[in-house]
């Protein structure tokens, strides 16, 4: 090839010029017509949330294209990505938990060579979620009800206040009915000490101070006070003295 260029040269007096005149010369270079080739065949992987994600390899750098649909006849709706990588991942969006999917996986070079594998299937994922249960407080006492369920099972978390102890409620208070776990959710149980009447976390003689003065009271009285109305009969009696006095013992053996 060398010596015929020079041949050429050589006719048309090029060779013969002064050596300040530059000559440059364009040869064509090899164009890449060839596909990408799949190394390892598209996988569908569910990923937490209910989501789905078409994960494959390519042997040369290459973008990423899922089309999938309800039908191998129709798959209409489109995921991926524009950059180029062996690599690739795309994540698949509002599918019906349970229902199946057709879907295509494409990939295409920067030379515009593309690929496709052939059509597969798959079962959208039913997500699963999380309701923990703990507690809180001076008091003690067993939670329940926790666990890992799919989306939309009824949950119902539960609280038992132990000896000496009273249950004060739940954080967030929604956590004291059933409801459907839709996401993950944490569910609080307050204990207290059950002769703790002035919120200290300790039972000493403020709380038989605050018992003191609601003594004698009933409902809608001004002195009244529900949690000194320990058999909830309505009225603060030498009842719920005796009430409130065996749990002030019980927290003084305590452990």
């Amino acid at each position: 090839m060398t010596s015929t260029i020079r041949s050429i040269l050589t006719l048309v007096g090029v060779l013969s010029m002064p050596s300040a005149w530059a000559v440059s010369f364009v040869t064509a270079s090899s164009v890449d017509v060839t596909s990408p080739v799949l190394t390892t065949a598209p996988e569908v992987q569910a990923i937490p949330g209910g989501l789905m994600e078409v994960v494959w390899t390519t042997d040369e750098a290459a973008d990423s294209r899922v089309n999938f649909g309800d039908s191998p006849a129709l798959l209409s709706r489109v995921a991926g990505d524009i950059e180029y990588g062996l690599a690739h991942r795309v994540r698949l969006a509002g599918l019906v938990p349970g229902a199946t999917y057709y879907y295509q996986v494409t990939s295409v070079d920067p030379m515009g060579n593309a690929t496709s594998s052939s059509i597969g299937d798959f079962v959208a994922a039913v997500p699963s979620f999380t309701l923990t249960v703990s507690k809180s407080g001076a008091g003690s006492g067993a939670v329940g009800g926790g666990g890992t369920w799919p989306v939309d099972t009824s949950v119902t978390a539960t609280a038992s206040a132990a000896s000496g102890s009273s249950f004060a409620g739940w954080t967030p208070t929604g956590c004291g009915v059933a409801f459907a776990l839709t996401g993950d959710a944490s569910c609080i149980a307050r204990f207290t000490l059950a002769a703790d009447l002035d919120g200290d976390s300790d039972v000493d003689n403020g709380d038989y101070t605050v018992f003191r003065a609601a003594l004698g009271a009933c409902s809608g009285a001004a002195r009244y006070r529900l949690a000194s109305d320990y058999d909830r009969d309505g009225c603060v009696t030498t009842g719920d003295y005796r009430i409130w006095y065996g749990f002030y013992r019980s927290f003084l053996v305590r452990p």
